[in-house]
Formats: structure tokens, sequence, C-alpha cells
């Protein structure tokens, strides 16, 4: 069984999709998750409204800036899946990887940038190999 899926959404256009530096730069957003080494930040209305008429179904949307030493974790909440557009990999080498209850390797996968793809967020998962820069996705949480 697969934990990570690679989706067939449409791309995002890319008029639609802020710089790197200006999505670090925005206010942080309002998480569950207080620590540094995950930060969300508000979208723009314009994205928004182009996630709204090409996603069928209801959802939350947001870019998430991951740092170094986020450790393994289950998302918090009623998170079960997310769906993310990745726009900065935060590094040469790094790997998203999921595990079963007991940390046991279930799938390692280096995930491209502007690539779809779905996480099973309830299972144990992290990013290895994060080192100066960020990681920078977009994320989308269905309703």
């Amino acid at each position: 069984m697969k934990y990570i899926n690679y989706l067939n959404f449409p791309n995002i256009p890319e008029d639609l999709l802020e710089s790197i530096e200006d999505i670090i730069n925005k206010p942080r957003g309002d998480s569950i998750v207080t620590q540094d080494y995950f930060q969300s930040r508000p979208i723009s209305h314009k994205l928004q409204d182009w996630l709204e008429k090409n996603l069928s179904f209801e959802f939350v949307a947001q870019y998430q800036v991951i740092y170094t030493g986020i450790p393994i974790h289950k998302d918090q909440g009623n998170r079960k899946l997310a769906y993310n557009y990745l726009l900065a990999q935060g590094g040469n080498n790094v790997k998203t990887v999921i595990f079963d209850d007991n940390k046991k390797i279930l799938q390692t996968e280096t995930l491209p940038i502007k690539t779809w793809h779905s996480i099973k967020t309830d299972m144990f998962h992290g990013v290895f190999g994060l080192h100066t820069n960020p990681r920078v996705s977009l994320s989308v949480t269905p309703k």
C-alpha cells in the first residue's frame, strides 16, 4: 500500500504562486503547532479562488514552511490526509518518509517540485535532509 501518491490535479499557474522569499516573510498563520520547525502562512485570495474552481471538494489551504528539526509525527486534530504542492524542497537530498506505529519505514519519497501528491498524515511521517533552507509547500486539507 502507498501512503504518498502522486495526483493528476492541474498545475497551479505560476502567476498565482508567490516567491519562496515572499511566502517565508509573510506573517505566521494560525496553527495548532507552535514550534518554530513548522509554520503556516496564508495564501492569496487569487490562489484560493483558483483552488476552489479546480478542486472538487471543500478544503482549507495554506502555505507550510518546514525547518530542520521537525520530528517524526502524526498530524494533530482530525487531519488524516493532505494534498500538497511542493514549491521548495529544502535541500538537495530531502526525503519524506512514512512509518508504521513501531516507526518501521513503510515508504520513502523524494518529492518533485510543482507536482501534486497526497500524504496520509494520520500515519507517522517526517521530513529528513533539511539543512539551511526550509521546505515550502502549498498544503490543502479536505474538510
